[in-house]
């Protein structure tokens, strides 16, 4: 990370896999943090469950309820 110019506070997000505070504190676009927690092996509903305050599971149930999109 280094290398390319992170920050060292965004680099502490990125290992904490916190990906809403790297919206909220540095601006970062979902497309990089898609592709960021892919990596860590996780993906964009890890993201989405940050951005609703909720776990992963409690998104996942979510997916096929009605107004889900």
């Amino acid at each position: 990370m280094n290398r390319y110019g992170i920050a060292p506070d965004d680099q502490a997000l990125i290992h904490a896999h916190d990906w809403l505070a790297l919206i909220k504190n540095s601006g970062a676009l979902i497309y990089h943090l898609v592709k960021l927690s892919a990596l860590l092996g996780e993906g964009l509903y890890h993201a989405g469950a940050q951005q609703r305050g909720e776990t992963h599971a409690e998104f996942l149930a979510t997916r096929n309820a009605p107004g889900a999109t």
